[in-house]
C-alpha cells in the first residue's frame, strides 16, 4: 500500500515504522487553536452543533500517533452488549483511555466544558481510520440503558479529500438554507441531508435525546464511504450519568 500523505507515515499506519520518540513537548504547550474557535449551529431536528478550530494541529497528530499502534478491525455492539464484527462497519479504531495522558485528558475536558456534563460521563476516546470505500452504515447512539448516551462529539483528526462525511439521512433541517453549500461539496451519500465534511480541528456534536430526555429518532446518521483520501476520527460518547467510574478513576495520568 503506497502512502503519499506525510502524516499518514509520520504515524506508522499500515507497514511504516512507529516510533514514540520521547515526550511531545509540542503537545502540551499549545494553548490556542489555530484560528479563531466559534461554534456554528447547524440543525434543530436533530440538534447538531459544529465547534470550529475545537484542537489544534498538535493534538490532532498526538491522538493519531496514540492510537496508530493499536489499530484493529472496528466492531459493533451485538446481542447482550458483546462486541461483533459486522459489514455495516469497515473502519478500522482503538479506544484510547479517558485519563491516557494530559493531552487526552485536555481534550475530554473541553469535551466536558462543551456538553456541560462531567468527564466522567464520558466513554474512553475511540479513534478510528476510514480507508478508500471505508464507512459506517445509518445507526443511532443512543443505548437506552440506566444511563443512556445523550450526545456524540466527534472531533476530526485529519482533512478527507472527497467523502467520509457525518450525514443525518432522515434530516434536512438545515438551520439556514445556505448552510448545505457552505458545509460541502458532498459526495453523493451526504447529498441532499443535514451533514458535515470532515476538516481536520472541528468537531460535531448532535444530541441523541431530545431535551425531555426521550430519544430522538432524527439522530440516526451515517459514516459516508471515504471517495478519495482518508478519513481520522476520534469519538466521545456522553452518558446521562457517570460511565464505568472504576475504570475512570483507576487510569493514572503519565507526567
Amino acid at each position: 500500500m503506497a502512502l503519499d500523505d506525510p502524516e499518514e507515515k509520520l504515524i506508522g499506519w499500515k507497514g511504516e515504522t512507529y516510533s514514540a520518540g520521547g515526550t511531545d513537548e509540542w503537545a502540551l504547550s499549545v494553548d490556542h487553536p489555530e484560528g479563531t474557535p466559534w461554534v456554528e449551529a447547524v440543525s434543530w431536528s436533530p440538534r447538531v452543533f459544529i465547534y470550529h478550530h475545537f484542537l489544534t494541529d498538535g493534538e490532532c497528530r498526538h491522538i493519531k500517533r496514540t492510537a496508530a499502534p493499536m489499530m484493529k478491525r472496528s466492531s459493533v455492539v451485538g446481542t447482550n452488549g458483546s462486541s461483533v464484527l459486522d459489514t455495516i462497519r469497515t473502519s478500522y479504531g482503538t479506544f484510547v483511555r479517558r485519563r491516557h495522558d494530559p493531552v487526552i485528558e485536555r481534550v475530554l475536558r473541553r469535551v466536558a466544558a462543551w456538553t456541560k456534563a462531567p468527564p466522567e460521563n464520558q466513554e474512553d476516546l475511540q479513534v478510528l481510520r476510514y480507508g478508500i470505500g471505508q464507512k459506517y452504515g445509518a445507526h443511532m447512539d443512543s443505548l437506552i440503558d440506566n444511563s443512556p448516551r445523550m450526545a456524540t462529539v466527534l472531533l476530526y483528526l485529519h482533512d478527507t479529500e472527497e467523502g467520509g462525511e457525518t450525514a443525518f439521512p432522515d434530516s434536512n433541517a438545515w438551520l439556514t438554507p445556505q448552510l448545505a453549500a457552505n458545509m460541502g461539496p458532498f459526495s453523493e451519500c451526504a447529498r441532499g441531508h443535514v451533514a458535515f465534511r470532515p476538516k481536520k480541528g472541528d468537531a460535531l456534536l448532535f444530541w441523541s435525546l431530545k431535551p425531555d430526555g426521550t430519544h430522538d429518532p432524527m439522530s440516526l446518521h451515517t459514516g459516508c464511504p471515504v471517495v478519495r483520501g482518508v478519513k481520522w476520527t476520534a469519538t466521545s460518547w456522553v452518558h446521562t450519568m457517570a460511565y464505568d467510574m472504576e475504570g475512570y478513576l483507576h487510569v493514572e495520568l503519565d507526567a
